[in-house]
């Protein structure tokens, strides 16, 4: 019988024979989650003996993340922003720089008073929850269109016990938005990647769901639709938070700038990754 330092090791040592990057943190975050752990347990325990049903579940994992499929669904949950979310097929995987958005969007709900956000795109709902919990004075309406992300929207909605979000099937490129209210603040990370490009992109990340994925011919099939019919469903000294690719920044800063005072905000990786602007 192996313990838990040695076990770890072992697997480790597969992920890397395997070509795995960041084999090391992907085989501890395996094992806490095969055994169910905080991390500080794996250091508490490292020298016990792993009971055999842990040693199953490890490998099994392992093998998942050798084939290819990403860390976070194996887990099944990851943590975003202040919170962990449940993730699977079927939503994008929350992004570290996605954070940032929601920091953008709290500073000025908690500035201007905001009382109303749509989130659109909602996939996990990592965005609409987590300014929801940080903003509890505000109501925040989640739109999202397909059933796979569906499931862990309302599964998330309902981990958290909030009161101040709900979730609505809607189609934010085609539903008519005339019967919407208007809204202080509007936030998205829409599908943004120009469908040519998804071919090329990373082996995992093509695990992910292509509607989350696929921004249309040129990248900007959401953006134009929140252009011609979102902005205006913005009230006026309201604010409009969007992320986007590398490169369509300038872009949408255009597209927007006749309706919107607009700003861009580089990343911490120092990337133009956000449009950000103030209702006119």
């Amino acid at each position: 019988m192996q313990t838990f330092r040695e076990l770890y090791n072992s697997g480790k040592e597969k992920l890397q024979e395997n070509q795995k990057e960041d084999a090391d943190f992907d085989a501890l975050q395996l094992l806490i989650g095969a055994a169910d752990f905080k991390q500080a347990d794996f250091f508490l325990n490292a020298g016990e003996t792993v009971p055999q049903n842990i040693c199953d579940r490890y490998e099994e994992m392992l093998s998942q993340r050798i084939a290819g499929r990403p860390l976070q669904y194996i887990l099944g949950e990851w943590d975003f922003y202040k919170s962990t979310f449940f993730v699977g097929e079927g939503v994008l995987i929350p992004r570290p720089e996605t954070e940032q958005l929601v920091e953008i969007c709290v500073k000025e709900i908690r500035k201007n008073s905001y009382k109303t956000v749509y989130d659109l795109c909602a996939g996990s709902g990592c965005i609409g929850i987590s300014i929801a919990k940080e903003c509890p004075d505000v109501q925040v309406v989640m739109f999202e269109l397909f059933d796979n992300a569906l499931k862990y929207t309302q599964k998330n909605l309902e981990a958290h016990k909030l009161k101040n979000a709900k979730l609505v099937k809607f189609d934010v490129l085609n539903d008519d938005v005339s019967l919407l209210q208007n809204v202080d603040l509007l936030v998205s990370n829409p599908p943004y990647i120009p469908c040519e490009e998804i071919k090329s992109l990373q082996a995992e990340v093509l695990r992910e769901p292509h509607t989350a994925l696929d921004g249309g011919e040129d990248g900007l099939v959401f953006y134009s639709a929140f252009e011609k019919k979102w902005l205006d469903k913005v009230n006026q000294n309201g604010f409009v938070a969007m992320e986007c690719g590398e490169e369509q920044s300038d872009i949408i800063s255009r597209m927007f700038s006749d309706k919107l005072c607009t700003e861009q905000i580089c990343d911490v990786f120092g990337v133009s990754r956000f449009v950000t602007g103030c209702k006119k």
